[in-house]
């Protein structure tokens, strides 16, 4: 969609979404690092505040799907990332 040049109705506000996505080595402070969290595009934390967060962006969308992207180059953090919320927070949401 973002390449045919479609948006939507709102077309600014989907533009601006799409501007303030990018790639984690280029978020260059906490404010807008926890803009991104806040926005529901990161999730990180521990298991728990993941959970919070996941369950806010669930009440807030109403959605019923997670897609989650786990930067490789993190390498075994990642792998670990992955475990954590394999074992401590996806069977925490299948509640939801």
């Amino acid at each position: 969609m973002a390449t045919s040049g479609y948006f939507g109705r709102d077309i600014e506000t989907q533009q601006a979404r799409l501007r303030s996505r990018g790639d984690l080595d280029r978020i260059q402070s906490r404010d807008e690092l926890f803009g991104r969290v806040d926005k529901g595009q990161l999730l990180v934390g521990s298991p728990l505040t993941v959970l919070k967060q996941i369950t806010r962006i669930s009440a807030q969308l109403g959605v019923g799907v997670l897609d989650l992207v786990v930067p490789s180059q993190l390498g075994d953090k990642a792998l670990r990332s992955i475990q954590l919320f394999g074992t401590k927070v996806l069977p925490r949401i299948r509640e939801l």
